[in-house]
């Protein structure tokens, strides 16, 4: 299986290959329920507000635009959207009135998207839901304010660590 018997991490601590490997697979399976259950979270409280015409993808996409009006070429550059349809999703919040979209004068390729008053109403009721889900991380949670920003410091060197493979994608044996 592995070439050698025990991995140095950066910070000096050896591991074994196995455990390793089932930290890793644990902690993959982990991201997968966590960004499932965000959607469903989503799902449930845009269907509670009675919005049922947009997805939770649609829904987190008008949460992370918020105040911006930004460039249709610049929603994934600068991290506000992730997904892959960025085009299907963008027409079809433009079609149902939760975003406005304006053509550059300069460049008729060019367009500005930014929230209606729609598109408002559906960022605060995603808004709400991470403020009480914070809340009650915080006051009902065996965790403490310094263990989630530790959790954020170490998702965002696994983002920069994949963030990097993309570039430079060659692997070595």
């Amino acid at each position: 299986m592995s070439k050698v018997d025990h991995i140095t991490s950066g910070l000096g601590h050896e591991v074994s290959p196995e455990e390793a490997k089932a930290e890793f697979s644990k902690s993959i399976t982990l991201l997968e329920r966590l960004h499932q259950k965000l959607h469903d979270l989503i799902h449930l409280a845009l269907t509670e507000a009675g919005i049922t015409d947009i997805t939770s993808v649609q829904g987190l996409l008008l949460y992370n635009l918020g105040e911006h009006e930004i460039k249709v070429g610049e929603l994934k550059t600068r991290g506000f959207y992730l997904g892959s349809n960025v085009s299907y999703n963008l027409k079809k919040l433009v079609n149902l009135g939760y975003v406005a979209q304006e053509q550059a004068r300069h460049d008729k390729r060019s367009a500005r998207v930014s929230l209606t008053v729609k598109g408002h109403r559906v960022r605060k009721i995603i808004t709400d839901l991470f403020d009480d889900d914070i809340e009650k991380i915080l006051t009902s949670c065996p965790l403490e304010f310094e263990e989630i920003q530790t959790s954020g410091k170490v998702l965002e060197v696994w983002d920069q660590f994949w963030a990097q493979q993309l570039v430079n994608p060659s692997r070595q044996d």
